[in-house]
């Protein structure tokens, strides 16, 4: 069966046998698209070895050179082209599509997926979206590649916040205001918290920080009320936390907050201590150098006051991880601003080896959206939206202003997560990403709906087929149709690359390259007018680019409307 690993095999082995030296399949290059041919081996790095100039080289291998399923080689200046018979790229489809349409075999290897991981008693907020976006996306990619995923919501409940929360809410709130503003009444009183430390710090006073202080003290003492307080603030944070996920169809497997890795992280202290894998400074503090690891700032896992902080419960989270799962790999979806915690963290695993697996920092840049002025800058609350669910009511407003008006909501709410979704990978997810409604919307450029619609314009046109799925014959001419053969043939190859380097823009641009290439071909080739041998294989083409198109947006998480 025809693949594209397979041909750059025989191409290597040809092109080895012809050089008398060693030809890599990994040099072998998708062409440049204005060569017009499918695959190129660049002949530079055999230049010096063979004492002759790439081209040269190109054209002696090019004019001994035959390789089954390819219909024609040629020398281009230094590159040796490649074109695939088109009955061989469609052999290639037929012979791979089942496969690619669903997740491949289990690898018997787990994987645990960190993202959210929001603070306990606030409202998720913008800062969360491209975090969530980026972890489903693992969570599917992985899952399609055959790794078993366990999903983590790491919450954070612990530390100086806590007793922030309730000196707020004695101070600011009621039960009464509590009970009807839910979530988002605990994040006003905590920014009037915010606003009052503040202030008391410029006026060089301490009652509300000692208050924060004594309140966080309970709760590691154990004491009923600050449980209390924290049970009562937990619950109301994953109602909310769960109602929004469920609408982007999340569900995570723990949601295990700080709180519960603390007495283990306590626990870890005291066994680094003894093994010499950390130190205690004078004022009690507890530390891990990490200067054989190559970083100056020794990692701070215990207060001079005996306090937890965030490392001492990430290093119980790593024990407790291997502990349980054994994993093969852990991402932790977390802003681009944590990037030296982790560092510290995983050169901490190194050091004392907690865990085996590979750790990984998954980071991401702000969202910035367009001013009037056509100026980007941070999105911010004064401008436009606070909270995810602000953000994702914008995109469903602007949806529903520019849909039929028979469109049903489910399908406006996937049009419009489908615009925020598809704009989240429009870049590599260490960049910051531009919320330009007008371009996040249209159907004429890179965006979610215009490949919604494209998919969305396929089923219409099956529909009316009355269910006919195209059965060309054997030996049908796909001359006509060998670019859009080419493309997906180049599936398989795009999910794989995306998923190494965990880069999930490039199955975005591959599904936008694809709705590119129908357009084109539904314009050129009427389906529904033609007849005979060409009316089968027009179908069968509108039918499997459909699916690709259908199936790469899923693993993105998105979903396709019934219409648009």
């Amino acid at each position: 069966m025809f693949s594209i690993d397979l041909i750059k095999q025989k191409i290597a082995r040809g092109a080895s046998e012809r050089l008398n030296l060693f030809v890599d399949p990994d040099w072998i290059e998708y062409a440049n698209p204005k060569a017009g041919s499918h695959l190129a081996l660049p002949c530079f790095r055999f230049a010096k070895e063979l004492e002759s100039s790439p081209a040269e080289i190109a054209q002696k291998i090019a004019l001994t050179l035959e390789i089954d399923g390819i219909g024609k080689i040629e020398q281009q200046g230094p590159y040796l082209n490649f074109w695939i018979e088109p009955a061989t790229l469609h052999e290639g489809v037929v012979g791979s599509i089942e496969a690619s349409m669903s997740d491949q075999p289990a690898l018997n290897k787990t994987i645990i997926v960190e993202f959210l991981s929001p603070n306990l008693a606030k409202p998720l907020s913008i800062g969360h979206f491209r975090n969530v976006l980026q972890g489903r996306a693992l969570v599917l990619m992985h899952k399609n590649a055959g790794y078993t995923v366990v999903t983590d919501n790491h919450i954070g409940d612990w530390g100086t916040v806590f007793g922030m929360w309730v000196v707020g809410f004695e101070k600011f709130s009621s039960e009464e205001k509590l009970a009807v503003g839910g979530v988002e009444e605990l994040g006003r009183m905590y920014v009037e918290m915010r606003k009052a430390l503040k202030e008391e710090e410029g006026n060089e006073e301490t009652p509300l920080a000692d208050s924060v202080q004594q309140w966080l003290l309970k709760l590691e003492n154990n004491d009923p009320q600050a449980w209390d307080y924290h049970a009562r603030f937990t619950d109301i944070s994953l109602s909310s936390i769960t109602e929004q996920m469920s609408e982007l169809d999340i569900v995570f497997d723990n949601n295990l907050g700080e709180s519960f890795f603390v007495e283990r992280g306590k626990e870890m202290v005291v066994e680094l201590l003894e093994s010499g894998d950390a130190i205690k400074n004078q004022d009690g503090s507890v530390v891990v150098p990490l200067a054989e690891q190559g970083i100056d700032t020794p990692m701070l896992i215990q207060k001079s006051n005996g306090a937890a902080l965030y490392h001492t419960s990430d290093i119980a989270t790593i024990d407790y991880r291997e502990r349980t799962w054994n994993p093969e790999m852990v991402i932790y979806v977390v802003g681009m601003e944590q990037q030296f915690h982790f560092k510290q963290l995983f050169a901490a695993n190194k050091k004392v080896g907690w865990s085996d697996a590979e750790l990984i920092h998954h980071w991401y840049g702000l969202i910035e959206e367009v001013d009037e002025d056509g100026k980007r800058s941070k999105m911010s609350s004064r401008k436009s939206a606070v909270y995810m669910a602000d953000l994702i009511k914008l995109a469903i407003e602007r949806a529903r202003a520019a849909a039929p008006e028979d469109l049903s909501e489910e399908d406006v709410k996937r049009i419009a997560h489908g615009a925020l979704t598809f704009r989240e990978f429009s870049a590599s997810h260490t960049g910051n990403t531009v919320f330009d409604w007008d371009s996040m919307f249209s159907l004429s450029g890179f965006s979610g709906p215009y490949v919604q619609y494209a998919t969305v314009r396929i089923n219409s046109i099956l529909d009316k087929a009355s269910g006919e799925t195209g059965q060309p014959p054997s030996g049908y001419d796909w001359s006509e149709y060998a670019d859009i053969l080419w493309l997906l043939n180049r599936y398989d190859g795009v999910i794989g690359e995306a998923n190494i380097d965990r880069e999930y823009h490039k199955l975005a641009e591959y599904a936008y390259e694809l709705a590119r290439a129908w357009n084109k071909f539904y314009d050129s080739s009427p389906i529904l007018t033609s007849e005979g041998d060409e009316r089968q294989a027009r179908l069968w083409l509108a039918q499997t680019i459909g699916r690709y198109l259908e199936r790469s947006l899923y693993l993105l998480g998105i979903k396709i409307p019934s219409k648009m």
